[in-house]
């Protein structure tokens, strides 16, 4: 059977690449020829130019950093096309138009990351398949709305498109039931599309064009929260060993204890995760891929007391950890100071919790071929 898939496959961002291989490469270890459909919004396309549009002091910054490490960081760049080029079968946009390619399909499927969140400039209905014709080829495999503040544009979008789908699953349980509230249609929870994989599955695919000698540190900070950095620092100390960031705040630029990794792509990400001490982050991706790949980590969110309920972005990271009983291992900047190092994580217990969680997420996709064979 034919399926394509739509997610943010082009976004320059690890999580997105990662997650976009994972489930296509998925689908065609169940015999499936599955495709991406090599489609990225105009706002995507504006997100992730190389030099920023805008005049203000913070858009000179790092367009200057850009201009410096110009050489470093358009490697970056050749690495996640290389990636995406010879890891994720891909069709074209022809696919949206087109009813001989569509008839051809035996399902679509829209894939992970924040493609049904529409507070986001990437979003457009056509992460919601506006363009599939026959509504019965209609499913998802957990796509993220983000936030739980969605505008009333697109909750009615959610109603309009989300209804036809056959199957529906989402990535957050928060998600789920704010999704089933709004389409009056149950929503399935189950796992990103990274966990779908096994730790061997992914070395396969990890390059050591990055890697580095010895025990290490990685960090891997979006934004900021407080305390993140400084408790880096303080890893790095309790483990007598070196601190790496990949680099993608102007913050870890001139922060001379920590060595910035300028030209990783989504290969050299896992690699540098496989090889790391420690991790410390407030990326969801980098602690599944710490979580995969077995090793000890620490995670930041702003406020560890914030519920799966409540309207934060956060929740994926909280979602997560809670169900794979690792919630000590989140950090919010009322408790770093007084954190215990020493104690790894046991991950025996871990995937006690994660294994059935892969077996019913592995389940609902093979839900989603049975009724594409029935199409």
């Amino acid at each position: 059977m034919k399926a394509a898939i739509i997610t943010y496959h082009r976004a320059l961002n690890y999580g997105s690449a990662l997650q976009a291989y994972a489930l296509n490469h998925y689908l065609r270890t169940k015999g499936v020829e599955a495709y991406t459909i090599d489609y990225s919004s105009e706002g995507q396309r504006a997100t992730y130019t190389f030099y920023e549009k805008g005049h203000g002091i913070m858009t000179l910054a790092r367009n200057t950093f850009t201009f410096l490490y110009s050489k470093s960081l358009q490697k970056k760049r050749q690495r996640f096309e290389k990636f995406i080029t010879y890891n994720i079968p891909l069709i074209g946009t022809e696919v949206f138009a087109n009813k001989k390619i569509q008839n051809e399909m035996d399902v679509f499927i829209c894939g992970s990351d924040q493609i049904w969140n529409g507070n986001t400039i990437d979003f457009t209905p056509h992460y919601l398949l506006d363009f599939v014709m026959d509504n019965d080829k209609c499913c998802s495999y957990a796509p993220s709305i983000g936030t739980l503040q969605q505008t009333q544009a697109t909750q009615e979008a959610y109603r309009k498109h989300i209804k036809r789908f056959r199957q529906i699953s989402v990535r957050e349980s928060s998600g789920s039931s704010y999704l089933s509230q709004i389409i009056d249609e149950d929503v399935e929870t189950v796992l990103d599309p990274v966990f779908l994989l096994d730790g061997e599955e992914w070395r396969r695919v990890a390059s050591s064009e990055c890697e580095k000698e010895g025990d290490y540190v990685l960090c891997y900070f979006i934004g900021d929260v407080k305390g993140m950095r400084e408790f880096a620092l303080r890893l790095g100390e309790f483990y007598h060993c070196r601190i790496y960031v990949i680099l993608l705040n102007l913050r870890d630029v001139f922060c001379f204890k920590r060595k910035a990794l300028y030209e990783a792509g989504p290969a050299e990400f896992v690699n540098l995760i496989d090889h790391a001490r420690c991790v410390c982050t407030n990326s969801f991706h980098a602690i599944s891929f710490s979580i995969i790949l077995k090793k000890d980590f620490w995670v930041f969110v702003n406020n560890k007391k914030i519920t799966s309920t409540e309207v934060h972005p956060q929740t994926r990271i909280i979602d997560l950890t809670e169900s794979v009983g690792l919630s000590d291992r989140v950090l919010d900047p009322d408790e770093w100071q007084s954190v215990e190092l020493g104690k790894p994580i046991c991950f025996q217990d871990v995937y006690k919790k994660l294994n059935p969680l892969r077996v019913r997420s592995k389940e609902f996709i093979q839900r989603i071929l049975e009724n594409g064979k029935s199409v």
